[in-house]
C-alpha cells in the first residue's frame, strides 16, 4: 500500500485508496496555488498548484479521486496511469488522469535536472475529505482512536536474533515506541535512516521496537533490509497477536506507550505529531505499577479441523456460511488476498505481484464451472470497504468479497501469506490448505466437489 496529498492508500492501497498529491513516501514539493468551489456545481471544487521533483524524484502509486489535467514546466516526467502505456513528458506537454485512474508511474525522468509541473484537479469535496480519512496517516489514527490511553498489550517478543523483549516489564519504567513495518512497504524503508537515528538519539530512554508486520515477508528479507539499512534496533517478526491488539491498519504504523504502560499515539507519518509523542512519554513521571494487559490466546485451524465461532458478510451485506455443514452441501473455497497485491507489489515483490494476479485468474475461471461457493477474504491492512469495491472493477472478479478487517479470520486459519486458498468441505472441515506458490487447486476442488456429486 500517505501524506501531504497524494495517496499510497491501498495502493492500489499501501495503495488502494486515495488521497491527493504527496504522498507518503513521496519525494514530491506541492505548493498549494488556490483552491475555489465552482460555481453553479454545487459540492464541486478545483485545486490549483505546483510539484517539483528533485533529480531522480518520484511518487508512490496513488489515486486522487478527481479530474486531474497535468501541465509539464521544466524537466522531463514519466507518467502512467494503471492499464495505459508509460509516457514520457517535456515542457508544454500535458497528462489527464480520470477519478478512477490508478496513478502508478509519477517520477522525474532525469536523474541530474529537478522536473517541475502545474496540477488542475476538479473534484467532489465530499470525495475528497473520504480520501483524506483514507489516507495513511487517516487510517492510523481512525485505528489508533479507540486505544488511545488504554492498556498496551503485555507480550514477550522475540527478536531475529533470539533474544526476548517482555513489554510488561518496560511499562513503569520506559516508554515504548513500536513501529510496524514491512519489507515491501516504500515508505517503511524510506523512514528507516529516520528511524534509526531516533533510537541513536532516544535509545537509551525509549525502548525501540521495530516490528516487522509479518505479513507477506520473510526474515530473510527482513535480515536483508537490516544490514542494507545499518539497523542496530531490536527488530521482531509479529505472529500476528500484535498487530491485532493495535489495530494494525498500515504500515508503516508508529505506537507510542507511555511511561504508565498506556497508548500515547498512533499515527504513520514520521513527523511532528510522533516526535512530540515521544517527548510527551519521557516528560511522564515513572509508574511501577503498570504491567500492560494479557493477550489472550487463539486457536489456529489447519487441514482436517473444523472451524467453529467464525462470521463473514459480503461486502453486499450477505451472511457467507464460513464455518458449520455447508446449508446446500457445497464446498466452499475462501481466497485470502489483499487488494493491493498486484498493483503495489509489482515493482517491490514482483514474484508475489504475479501469483496474486494467478490466483485472482484462476478463481475467476474456476468459480462459474465449479459446484463450489467461493469468498474473497481481503486483509484488512491498506484496505477498506472502498478498496474492496475498486477491486471487484479493477483487477475484477465476481466473486463475493469481504473485509477481515480485524484480521480474525486471517489469523484463524494462520494465514500470512497472499494469496492463500482455503478449501472446506461439506461438513464444515478444512480439507486443503494452499499458499502463495501451491499449485493443485483446480484437482484440489475438483475432489471435493466431485464428493459432493457422489453425496
Amino acid at each position: 500500500m500517505a501524506l501531504p496529498r497524494i495517496y499510497f492508500g491501498a495502493l492500489t492501497l499501501l495503495m488502494l485508496s486515495a488521497a491527493p498529491l504527496a504522498a507518503t513516501g513521496s519525494d514530491a514539493v506541492v505548493a498549494p496555488l488556490m483552491a475555489r468551489d465552482l460555481i453553479g456545481m454545487p459540492g464541486k471544487e478545483v485545486n490549483l498548484e505546483t510539484v517539483e521533483y528533485p533529480p531522480g524524484g518520484k511518487s508512490p502509486p496513488h489515486r486522487h479521486h478527481a479530474q486531474v489535467f497535468v501541465y509539464v514546466l521544466e524537466g522531463s516526467l514519466r507518467m502512467q496511469v494503471q492499464g495505459s502505456p508509460v509516457a514520457t513528458l517535456g515542457p508544454g506537454a500535458t497528462f489527464y488522469e480520470s477519478p478512477d485512474d490508478v496513478h502508478v508511474v509519477s517520477e522525474n525522468a532525469s536523474q541530474t535536472k529537478p522536473a517541475k509541473f502545474l496540477v488542475v484537479m476538479v473534484k467532489d469535496k465530499e470525495a475528497a475529505a473520504s480520501a483524506a480519512d483514507e489516507s495513511g496517516q487517516g487510517r492510523a489514527q481512525a485505528a489508533g482512536r479507540p486505544l488511545i490511553g488504554s492498556l498496551a498489550p503485555a507480550l514477550v517478543l522475540t527478536t531475529i536474533d533470539g533474544k526476548a523483549i517482555d513489554l510488561a516489564r518496560l511499562y513503569g519504567h520506559k516508554p515504548v515506541y513500536l513501529k510496524f513495518w514491512a519489507t515491501w512497504c516504500v515508505p517503511c524503508r524510506e523512514q528507516m535512516p529516520g528511524f534509526e537515528h531516533d533510537y541513536e538519539s532516544l535509545g537509551d530512554r525509549i525502548a525501540f521496537v521495530a516490528v516487522n508486520a509479518g505479513f507477506t515477508d520473510t526474515e530473510a528479507a527482513v535480515r536483508q533490509v537490516q544490514h542494507e539499512s545499518g539497523l542496530r534496533m531490536p527488530i521482531v517478526i509479529d505472529d500476528g497477536r500484535l498487530a491485532a491488539e493495535l489495530n494494525l491498519r498500515v504500515t508503516p504504523q508508529h505506537v507510542v506507550v507511555g511511561r504508565d504502560g498506556r497508548i500515547l499515539y498512533v499515527g504513520h507519518l514520521a513527523d511532528e505529531r510522533l516526535h512530540e509523542a515521544m517527548k510527551a512519554a519521557l516528560a511522564e513521571p515513572a509508574a511501577s505499577a503498570a504491567t500492560g494487559h494479557v493477550i489472550s490466546t487463539h486457536v489456529v485451524y489447519g487441514v482436517g479441523d473444523t472451524p467453529h465461532g467464525l462470521t463473514a458478510v459480503t461486502s453486499s451485506g450477505e451472511a457467507f456460511p464460513i464455518v458449520g455443514p455447508s446449508p446446500d452441501t457445497r464446498p466452499r473455497a475462501l481466497v485470502f488476498f489483499s487488494p493491493w497485491c498486484e498493483s503495489y507489489l509489482a515493482k517491490s515483490r514482483p514474484a508475489s505481484s504475479q501469483e496474486c494476479k494467478r490466483v485472482r485468474e484462476q478463481m475467476n475461471e474456476l468459480a462459474p464451472h465449479g459446484d463450489a461457493r467461493w469468498l474473497g477474504i481481503a486483509s484488512g491492512l491498506w484496505a477498506s470497504p472502498r478498496d474492496l469495491a475498486d477491486y471487484q472493477k479493477d483487477p475484477g472478479t465476481d466473486i463475493p468479497l469481504t473485509l477481515d478487517a480485524s484480521g480474525k479470520l486471517f489469523r484463524a486459519f494462520g494465514v500470512r501469506d497472499v494469496p492463500t486458498v482455503v478449501l472446506l468441505d461439506a461438513q464444515g472441515r478444512v480439507a486443503a490448505k494452499l499458499g502463495p506458490r501451491d499449485r493443485g487447486l483446480e484437482a484440489a476442488l475438483r475432489t471435493l466437489e466431485s464428493k459432493h456429486g457422489a453425496s
